[in-house]
């Protein structure tokens, strides 16, 4: 039985967008052997349209209006906290092993009408308690159009570098464009990074070797984003069970699908909660859930990712389980 509804029906993370369905996409699905929507799409469709297509991993999602926004920043700021928070506690003879299931460029322009504004856009002024964590004190505060937001994995790598700490990274998308931008930061950085242009759930279940921190955040993307929320809740039942610290980044529309997500994990998230409007079904928060690494964070940590949430113009909350 299924756990999750499958809700919203809308882009999480651009509300007022449709699904559209390119070249591109149609080549991916080939690659993924989804060959009878692809035949039916380059048969019937030779130019790019909109279409509610049927399977989440085949659509092309662009992230650039989206980087840097409430829900980047908020994720940002914890991935690195864990990262700091884990850092003593591994081996420096050996490298840090870190496996991100969907992954993004290495950065993004700031657009003039992209979502920035009201995310890093408002941390261009943080105070010292603030200025001093390693998200801000790599990604600082952007107030104007035209400076470049990190992806996750980005930042990682930028934080280890600072610490001189060597690194493995395991990087996966679907997205021939992100392929390519991955691929030529490995070439430029001599980095130790292994891409994989496949569905990341489905690599991570096949990963077998030892990672030290897995960051898992999928796009939870209609039309199906109940595929993403039951796979988060599949991988997150399997490795509760072992020690490795991963984490799940998960939007808010309704408290449900987090609830359940949170509930089948057996750890708390951290949330940011803001304010929408009455009767918007619009994204009002997003959180992290913290596998095997709640434990790492106390008092002070807790400080600043309430600082965090204010100047996100929200309010830090954990949710526990329930179950």
């Amino acid at each position: 039985m299924k756990l999750f509804k499958n809700v919203p029906t809308q882009d999480t993370r651009n509300p007022e967008k449709r699904v559209i369905l390119t070249g591109a996409s149609q080549r991916r699905m080939m690659r993924e052997k989804h060959w009878e929507w692809a035949f039916f799409t380059c048969l019937f469709m030779p130019q790019p349209m909109y279409l509610a297509c049927p399977m989440e991993t085949i659509v092309n999602y662009n992230h650039t209006k989206q980087a840097g926004n409430k829900g980047d920043v908020w994720k940002h700021v914890i991935l690195l906290s864990v990262m700091e928070k884990m850092l003593p506690y591994l081996s420096r003879s050996s490298s840090v092993h870190y496996f991100e299931t969907h992954c993004g460029r290495c950065s993004y322009i700031l657009s003039p009408e992209g979502e920035w504004r009201d995310g890093i856009g408002t941390c261009s002024s943080v105070g010292k308690d603030l200025a001093d964590h390693p998200y801000f004190r790599i990604q600082g505060g952007s107030t104007e159009v035209g400076p470049s937001y990190h992806g996750s994995w980005f930042l990682a790598a930028a934080y280890l570098r600072r610490k001189r700490r060597s690194f493995r990274f395991t990087l996966c998308d679907i997205s021939d464009e992100i392929e390519t931008s991955v691929i030529k930061y490995k070439t430029q950085n001599q980095e130790e990074i292994d891409f994989h242009c496949t569905d990341g759930f489905t690599a991570l279940k096949k990963e077998v070797r030892r990672q030290d921190l897995i960051f898992i955040d999928p796009p939870y993307f209609p039309p199906d984003s109940l595929n993403d929320w039951q796979s988060c809740a599949d991988i997150s039942a399997d490795r509760a069970l072992s020690p490795i610290p991963f984490v799940i980044w998960y939007p808010l529309f309704d408290e449900e699908n987090p609830q359940r997500l949170i509930d089948y994990a057996g750890s708390p998230g951290y949330e940011v909660q803001w304010k929408t409007q009455s009767g918007k079904k619009k994204m009002r928060g997003a959180g992290m859930v913290m596998g095997n690494c709640d434990s790492l964070f106390g008092k002070d940590d807790f400080m600043v990712l309430k600082r965090v949430a204010e100047h996100l113009g929200g309010r830090f909350h954990i949710r526990g389980s329930q179950g």
